[in-house]
């Protein structure tokens, strides 16, 4: 019985990759960490986890609810109230700039959060949805 065994053990890792997995990691842009403790991430770790992500761009990143904008919302809201300097320093650079705003593209220019300065220089996030 221990003979049979053995070559069904080696089999089993080929056939689970063969059926695809819903584990974070094994998605193109599956982030490192679960959506139910991006809250308590040092937001230097959240910004580095937000530029991983954006840098790999595939068709899982455009998916609603996906990682990428699971991190980006929870970096919304957190940069509330931040000066410009810091909302580059944590996010990185923007994808585009327009009337002051920095703006961060989520799905290929259509949905994207944006960050805009009060007198003060304070941002305030908000997220704009083409809903095309």
């Amino acid at each position: 019985m221990r003979r049979m065994l053995w070559p069904l053990m080696l089999l089993l890792p080929l056939v689970s990759q063969a059926q695809g997995s819903s584990t974070p990691t094994d998605r193109c842009c599956g982030s490192k960490y679960a959506s139910t403790v991006l809250d308590g991430l040092p937001l230097e770790e959240l910004g580095r986890e937000f530029r991983r992500l954006r840098g790999l761009r595939c068709e899982d990143c455009d998916r609603f609810g996906s990682d990428l904008m699971n991190v980006m919302h929870v970096l919304g809201e957190r940069l509330n109230g931040s000066d410009e300097r810091s909302v580059k320093r944590v996010m990185g650079r923007p994808d585009e700039r327009e009337d002051g705003a920095l703006i961060y593209e989520w799905r290929g220019g259509h949905d994207q959060l944006e960050f805009h300065f009060d007198r003060e220089g304070k941002a305030r996030s908000q997220w704009y949805h083409a809903y095309e």
